[in-house]
């Protein structure tokens, strides 16, 4: 008879016990040396802890349910995620870290693609089960995440990639087929982008210029009747140096009436403020350049990279983003009960393409069931990014109406 079968039932559960929690030490040790921790509850987390070791950080963990949980047979053996919380959830626990013990399911973002549409669609709006939950492995990035509850400004990870145009007007060649294939995709361009197409096509595939296309361009004596298409087209010919002296002229011409047209519209917003430009430049000369500067060399952006639904910034969502909600245009009070960004003015448009982006297959999705429909991200449902909650409304046509951070203290 063996040493083992002479020691009794619960000395071996000791025994057993001992070794297991030897082995957790030497995961945990051998995690710690790639930078990761370890933690194991075998009964389960609770919300507290998930948010304390991983969720209030937003660090990317990795979750291994119990073998024999529902889970597990549910999901697999693991998943690596990222945690996720509405904005009156992340207020509630940052005000009371046991606000949602309650609650034995956590949503998460599921990371590796491991689970099929309906199960990751699952756990990011039911959550999986705590309780099965018996270790999580945290990966926290070298440089701290931005935090919820950081008053500090948010510094978004932005790689600038330089590009090189060519001066000789060569440039229009990519330019024109990459449109080309947007359209020929059926995917939705901007009005801008429209007009840039059309006058390339003339320089570049003027055989192929359709009737409707050609109607839009010219007009009855053949001249260029669209100022945007014209715009496009001299710019190319300024670029080729092949400009004389009227089409100088009206390039100028077009070029003044845009941005006319443009201080007009700021005038009138400024109007809501109890301003008007001429009073921000004596007053506020800084905010004043500043505003002038983003107004003379805006442009529209189109954020559905895929979708034959066209989302995009135009100069209205620019000037009601920048007057009300950009702290270095902030006027005395004005519009001071309207939730300010937590980033610097220069980050503010990155950080606007990164949420719309993110949101363009869900705003694909929902304009295929409401072609006439205002898309909205709002409240509870407002999108997460680095540290804040961004609300965010879509124009029937495509333009961003309103786009702003919430701070939840605002009904």
């Amino acid at each position: 008879m063996s040493e083992m079968s002479n020691i009794d039932n619960a000395t071996k559960s000791e025994l057993l016990q001992a070794v297991e929690d030897e082995q957790i030490k030497i995961n945990q040790n051998i995690v710690k040396l790639f930078g990761m921790e370890l933690y194991v509850e075998k009964k389960g987390f609770t919300q507290h802890q998930i948010y304390e070791l991983a969720g209030a950080k937003d660090y990317v963990s990795t979750i291994t349910f119990a073998p024999d949980s529902d889970s597990a047979q549910k999901y697999g053996q693991s998943l690596t995620v990222n945690f996720i919380y509405t904005l009156k959830e992340r207020k509630l626990l940052e005000n009371d870290i046991y606000a949602l013990d309650n609650d034995f399911h956590v949503k998460v973002v599921e990371l590796l693609n491991k689970l099929n549409d309906k199960l990751s669609k699952e756990v990011k709006e039911t959550g999986v089960n705590i309780k099965d939950i018996i270790e999580l492995l945290v990966l926290p990035l070298n440089k701290e995440c931005n935090t919820y509850q950081s008053k500090e400004l948010r510094e978004p990870y932005i790689m600038n990639i330089p590009i090189s145009s060519s001066s000789n007007g060569g440039d229009i060649g990519w330019i024109f087929g990459f449109l080309q294939k947007m359209k020929n995709e059926n995917i939705a361009i901007t009005p801008d982008e429209e007009f840039e197409y059309l006058a390339y096509k003339i320089i570049l595939d003027f055989d192929n210029v359709t009737k409707e296309e050609h109607n839009a361009i010219f007009d009855e004596t053949n001249a260029i009747k669209s100022p945007m298409v014209a715009y496009y087209y001299l710019m190319w010919r300024k670029q080729t140096k092949g400009l004389n002296n009227k089409e100088k002229n009206i390039l100028g011409e077009i070029i003044s009436n845009q941005l006319i047209k443009r201080l007009n519209q700021t005038e009138e917003e400024l109007k809501k403020m109890g301003l008007s430009l001429r009073k921000l430049g004596e007053k506020y000369p800084q905010k004043f350049s500043l505003l002038f500067d983003k107004i003379a060399h805006f442009h529209e952006i189109r954020y559905n990279v895929s979708g034959k639904h066209l989302l995009y910034c135009n100069f209205d969502t620019f000037l009601h983003v920048y007057l009300r909600h950009v702290k270095e245009l902030k006027v005395d009070n004005q519009f001071g009960d309207r939730d300010k960004f937590q980033l610097k003015e220069e980050n503010v448009m990155d950080v606007m393409g990164h949420v719309m982006r993110s949101l363009n297959d869900e705003y694909q999705l929902y304009k295929e069931q409401n072609p006439n429909g205002r898309f909205f991200r709002k409240g509870a449902m407002a999108y997460y990014y680095n540290g804040d909650y961004y609300n965010v409304v879509v124009n029937a046509d495509g333009s961003i109406s309103t786009f702003y951070k919430g701070s939840g203290d605002k009904q």
